[in-house]
């Protein structure tokens, strides 16, 4: 395994821990976050948390939201639903 393949294996790793600490607090399928949802979350449940705790969750909320795009819209391209 090459360093660049290693460090992206450890990010990844990273943004799903972050992601899985969201899950228990939603206590849904993060797909079926609302913005609203996303708002209550980072506006009340991490007020008082460092600022780089809630922009590392957010950015693993964004990716998580990007690839699920980007899936879906893959999906319909070829016809899979």
């Amino acid at each position: 395994m090459t360093k660049t393949s290693h460090a992206r294996q450890t990010a990844g790793q990273e943004r799903n821990g972050r992601l899985e600490q969201v899950r228990p607090w939603f206590g849904w399928p993060l797909w079926d976050m609302e913005p609203a949802d996303a708002d209550v979350y980072f506006g009340k449940v991490l007020r008082i948390t460092a600022k780089g705790t809630r922009l590392s969750r957010a950015q693993a909320l964004k990716t998580l939201f990007l690839f699920l795009d980007l899936f879906c819209t893959c999906q319909d391209r070829v016809g899979c639903r």
